[in-house]
């Protein structure tokens, strides 16, 4: 007899562990959780990265002789941080031609250099196609870029 109430026991310990066991399994599964908020993810304007403008070689004379002029690199960078840089020299700091901040509606480019005494604003509109970058204002194409880095 001492076996059976043993076995008795020993039941009713397993049944009271398993109700304990389901009752926390379905209560860390309530609907009543928090939603998790889902951080999005800042959208990136297609500018961003650095630009290589495209320029031709200038022709000049010199003493009734033709002489070519073979210009140096002109490279522009926008940041994800809105910030912009023009350079001679993406490697020296010292080569920077004007830097400053931007922003980009749709297709319109909004540029803020700080001169020395005062803050220069420029709008451009531009179109990008594939590693091309257009800029234009007044209607009319000002300069031409082909991508150097995706990410400055």
């Amino acid at each position: 007899m001492k076996k059976t109430t043993f076995d008795k026991a020993l039941l009713g310990f397993l049944a009271l562990v398993a109700i304990l066991f389901m009752g926390v399994t379905f209560s860390s599964c309530s609907s009543d959780d928090d939603e998790v908020p889902v951080k999005k993810k800042k959208e990136v304007s297609a500018i961003v990265g650095t630009w290589k403008q495209n320029i031709a070689e200038k022709v000049g004379e010199e003493n009734g002789e033709v002489v070519p002029e073979k210009p140096g690199p002109v490279y522009e960078v926008y940041k994800e941080d809105g910030t912009y840089l023009k350079t001679n020299d993406l490697n020296n700091k010292e080569a920077k031609v004007e830097e400053g901040k931007f922003t980009v509606k749709n297709d319109s480019l909004f540029v803020e250099v700080q001169e020395e005494k005062a803050v220069r604003k420029d709008a451009f509109k531009f179109t990008i196609n594939e590693n091309k970058l257009s800029k234009q204002q007044n209607n009319e194409e000002i300069a031409t870029y082909t991508r150097f880095k995706v990410t400055p």
